[in-house]
């Protein structure tokens, strides 16, 4: 047996099938490595885009719910909401930086004070449009 398989080696490195398919492995190899490294790339970029969208989501949740919390200052408040959404997203097992979810933060902060300065004003104007039509 071990005979006939050194015959089939010889065989071949005498045909330069040796050669041919170490030749066509590491053409295989070449080819088909840039493209699983971006496929594995994709991936990571499809799940950061995935976790920023979710702590949007999520920032946007627990800012109205700290806004009413009176005992806790502006820097205690915006804390808390960084914790919030950092847990949220190391329990489904996605992680962004600090300083990004900080910013999430603030963010949905901005969008939550404006809208409630655009209710605020709709009133003020429906209140106006109330008393001019008495």
């Amino acid at each position: 047996m071990f005979s006939q398989v050194l015959k089939w080696i010889h065989w071949a490195d005498a045909n330069g099938l040796f050669t041919f398919l170490t030749m066509l492995l590491l053409a295989i190899y070449r080819l088909i490595r840039p493209l699983i490294k971006e496929r594995i790339k994709a991936e990571q970029n499809h799940e950061k885009l995935q976790a920023l969208a979710l702590a949007d989501q999520l920032a946007a949740t627990i800012i109205p719910e700290l806004v009413v919390l009176s005992e806790l200052t502006g820097d205690q408040r915006k804390k808390e909401a960084i914790k919030f959404v950092n847990r949220k997203l190391k329990v489904l097992g996605l992680s962004l930086t600090d300083e990004t979810i900080a910013a999430k933060v603030e963010k949905a902060y901005s969008v939550y004070k404006n809208e409630q300065k655009g209710k605020q004003t709709s009133r003020v104007k429906e209140s106006s449009m109330i008393n001019k039509r008495h």
